[in-house]
């Protein structure tokens, strides 16, 4: 009556075994805590062969080993399934974190991308963007565009060399900017597309842009205001009259002229030029025809003189002229041509011709000056002697040498 039923007995523990295997396989993918069901079923199917099931002491013992070598077996397939699974997961979530550092990246890059483009639209100030490389301009705002293309004759590519007036400066101002990481106020001689000079105030940076190294520039221009320094400067050295140098201009010339003759040759002349009588002048025909004269007689003068020399208003009617490397011989040849072109030529004015005459005292020095005032002093000491001879002549101070 049993004979059919130890072969189903048999296939029992193989049953359980891949059960086991199943549990421990599978279990674990779902949760760590379920691989304690393998144990668990383990127990419960050997309670169930224990009670259910009349089989002998030997096929408990072999059960009992089978299992116990399933468990340990599938033990060790679970963590070992746990174990990978977890590094895929982390693997998973690496590389997740990194495409998302990555997504984050790219955006923070087009955010600031799109930050500079409205800094340069919206600052009132010229911004320019190169690319140190290749001086390759890559952002520029509408108010540099204006300060240097208004004409939009760069359509193409745009190097921030073509706008210097002395390309040499950028390759300065470069040196610098690596030695120092950043410029600053700094006046720069540019040019616009077609070529007009412009003077600007520099502040340079280097920056970081797609990756690239680049130098974003601020400008402002500053050309009327060095243009107003000049003038203001002119006007500080200039007779407004006449204008010739006045007394400043002279000196600040004369320095210049002292400083720059060799210490072997001449030191300056000095021809001190008073125009005889010109207070009846002002008293017969009035201040304005006064001016006049004054007005033309420094143009005459100035037609005699050659390139170098200073012709200067000392104030009133005294005048001075400066050879700066000529001797005592050649500066009396020069008073002598002045003096007798000016007693022959009628000066025009809206009193009718006024006819001037011209007392000269001349100081020169065969050696070089130190100082131009000892010159002068002896240059007055001559004329004085002119005017006292009758004016409308020239005299010579010949006792006059000074060393430096």
């Amino acid at each position: 009556m049993h004979a059919g039923n130890p072969l189903p007995r048999r296939r029992l523990p193989i049953t359980a075994l891949a059960l086991i295997f199943a549990c421990y396989a599978y279990v674990p993918v779902l949760r760590r805590e379920a691989m304690a069901v393998g144990p668990v079923f383990t127990l419960l199917f050997a309670v169930v062969v224990a009670t259910s099931l009349r089989v002998d002491a030997k096929f408990v013992n072999i059960a009992v080993v089978l299992f116990g070598f399933a468990n340990l077996a599938g033990w060790q397939i679970a963590v070992s399934l746990n174990r990978g699974m977890r590094l895929a997961w982390l693997d998973r979530l690496r590389l997740q974190q990194e495409a998302q550092a990555a997504q984050q990246a790219r955006a923070a890059a087009e955010q600031s991308e799109q930050n500079l483009e409205r800094l340069f639209d919206a600052a009132p100030m010229p911004l320019v963007l190169v690319r140190t490389a290749d001086a390759r301009v890559l952002r520029y705002n509408a108010a540099a565009k204006t300060l240097f293309d208004p004409a939009d004759r760069y359509k193409d590519a745009i190097f921030t060399t073509d706008f210097y007036a002395q390309p040499q400066q950028r390759q300065q101002l470069l040196a610098r900017l690596q030695a120092e990481g950043a410029v600053r106020q700094v006046e720069v001689q540019m040019k616009t597309a077609e070529g007009r000079p412009l003077d600007v105030l520099f502040s340079m940076r280097m920056v970081r842009f797609a990756g690239e190294d680049c130098v974003i520039t601020g400008m402002v221009e500053i050309t009327a205001q060095k243009r107003l320094e000049q003038q203001l400067r002119a006007l500080a050295h200039t007779d407004p009259l006449t204008g010739l140098q006045n007394r400043r201009g002279f000196f600040h010339l004369v320095d210049q002229a002292i400083a720059q003759s060799p210490a072997d040759g001449p030191g300056p002349c000095v021809i001190l030029l008073d125009l005889d009588h010109f207070k009846r002048i002002n008293d017969q025909y009035g201040h304005p025809v006064g001016d006049e004269v004054l007005v033309e007689f420094a143009q005459v003068v100035l037609a005699l003189l050659r390139d170098g020399d200073v012709f200067a208003r000392m104030g009133g009617e005294e005048f001075c002229i400066l050879l700066p490397h000529a001797r005592a011989a050649q500066a009396l040849e020069v008073a002598e041509r002045v003096r007798e072109f000016v007693a022959s030529h009628p000066f025009h004015t809206a009193a009718g011709v006024v006819r001037l005459s011209l007392s000269i005292g001349i100081a020169g020095c065969d050696a070089r000056a130190s100082s131009i005032d000892d010159v002068l002093s002896q240059a007055d000491k001559a004329l004085y002697r002119a005017k006292q001879g009758g004016r409308n002549r020239s005299e010579r101070q010949d006792k006059l040498i000074l060393t430096k």
